[in-house]
This record gives structure tokens, sequence and C-alpha cells, in this order.
């Protein structure tokens, strides 16, 4: 509830806020108590409009998850977003019922059919992205608890029976730690590397990370990292890479000049 309030503290009078978290939820009353004290109308969803997902899958030309918005005046927008997961087709579709608002549309007139085109087209790197090869690279920026939920969640449901090797590596006030946690309650093995992002400007000590854990070892940069995980990972298995942007930045670079075989 703290951050939701925070972040709809850049609320104005007048201008519409559109929710994905629902109403009766704590963030979202929290929500509704900002932007009435800033005067700003509050659209939440399941209330005022509504979105619906369904199955990602991962073919030949990459991720598509569906996803369905329903827009307050009744307008239904179709869409096959480039991602995936079900959490990254949500903010899609959230963005799709803003469009659509028509205090949006007198400013930038974008129809449903555009806004399937530019989903079905778009590129979110180092989120939830997939690079393909034997084995297939997972490369996500999660840097917090609730990122890392979603990450292995959408590893459960959408990349089944790959046993896993988890690159992670990030700052020292972030949850790597949790991060861990939640990647170890996926229903399969999961082997740790633990590095350290070259240019993050407070990097956690791998070592210190990987003490103590017997599915763990550490590297002292992504290089090395990536070199120890195509040595343990099988070619069916999957090497995840996340903890902190930057270390997802230097995963895509670093792939773009030695990709997967």
């Amino acid at each position: 509830p703290l951050i939701a309030a925070e972040k709809a503290g850049v609320a104005r009078r007048g201008v519409p806020i559109v929710s994905g978290v629902p109403a009766g939820t704590g963030a979202g009353r929290a929500i509704a108590a900002t932007a009435k004290a800033k005067g700003a109308p509050v659209l939440f969803a399941g209330r005022d409009f509504r979105i619906r997902t369904g199955e990602p899958t991962l073919g030949p030309d990459g991720p598509v998850t569906p996803a369905t918005a329903v827009a307050p005046d009744g307008t239904r927008i179709a869409l096959r977003p480039a991602v995936l997961g079900r959490a990254l087709a949500r903010d899609v579709a959230l963005a799709a019922v803003t469009l659509s608002l028509p205090r949006v549309r007198r400013k930038l007139p974008v129809a449903p059919a555009a806004m399937a085109t530019g989903a079905a087209a778009m590129s979110m790197p180092g989120r939830l992205q997939v690079l393909p090869g034997r084995p297939l690279v997972l490369v996500d920026g999660a840097h917090h608890p609730d990122a890392a939920r979603v990450l292995a969640e959408t590893i459960q449901a959408c990349l089944p029976s790959r046993r896993v090797v988890a690159i992670l590596g990030g700052g020292i006030d972030k949850g790597l730690p949790a991060i861990a946690a939640a990647l170890e309650r996926l229903d399969r093995p999961v082997r740790f590397i633990f590095t350290r992002p070259a240019t993050h400007p407070r990097a956690a000590d791998p070592e210190a990370l990987a003490a103590g854990r017997r599915n763990a070892r550490w590297t002292p940069d992504l290089r090395a990292a990536m070199a120890t995980a195509r040595k343990l990972a099988a070619r069916d298995d999957l090497i995840v890479v996340s903890g902190s942007l930057y270390l997802a930045g230097e995963a895509l670079a670093h792939e773009a000049v030695t990709p997967t075989p």
C-alpha cells in the first residue's frame, strides 16, 4: 500500500488514473485515497474495465500471450502481445485501456487494430526475454521479491520440466536471497551461480551469497558465470539470468556477441 500510494502521488487534478490493482485491495484503497486527495478520478480493473489473459505459448517465432481488454466505454480490444507470461500481457492490456480513454484519444488517437499490431511486434529487452538456442536463456531484470515471484510463476507455467541453472547478481540493498528462494520453490532442481554485475555501483559479494548453499557456486563476473552455466546445463535445460537490470543488460550484450549454439 505504501508503494502504491507513492506511485499515485504523481496524479493531477482531473486527470484519471488507470489502475490494474483492484479497488478492494490494500494497494487499491491506498491509490483511491491518494487520488481523492489530489482530485483525480480512478478507474479500477474489475470495476470500471476488464482484462483477461490467455495461456502463454513459446513457439518458433517467439512468445505470445493473448489478452483481451474491455474499456470503460465497452470497446473490446483483442491483443496478442509478443511477451512471455500473463503479468506482462496484463500490463499491455492496461496500456490499451488507457489509450482507449476519450481524454487520451483526443490527443493520441490509436485504433484498436493499431494497438493489436503494436502489441504483436513489441519487444521488452531484459524482461522475461527468451534468447533462442539450446539451452534456452531467459533474461529478466527482476530485482525484488514481487518481480521474482512473477519470474518463478512464468517459468513454472511456460517452461515446464526444464531444470534450471540460475545466474543471480545485483545490489547489496536488493532481495537476492528472496529471488533465490522464489526460484527454489519451482517443482524441479535449481542450481545457482552468484556473480557480480560489472557496472553495478553497489554490487553484492557473490562469494558471500553462495556461502552455505549446497546447490550454489560463485564466479567473479558474468562471462565466467555463463561459461559455468553452459557446462552445468543440458541442451533441454534452462539458464536464467536475473537479479538486476545491470546483469540483464550485460547478459544481452554477452549473448549478442557469443550467441547460444
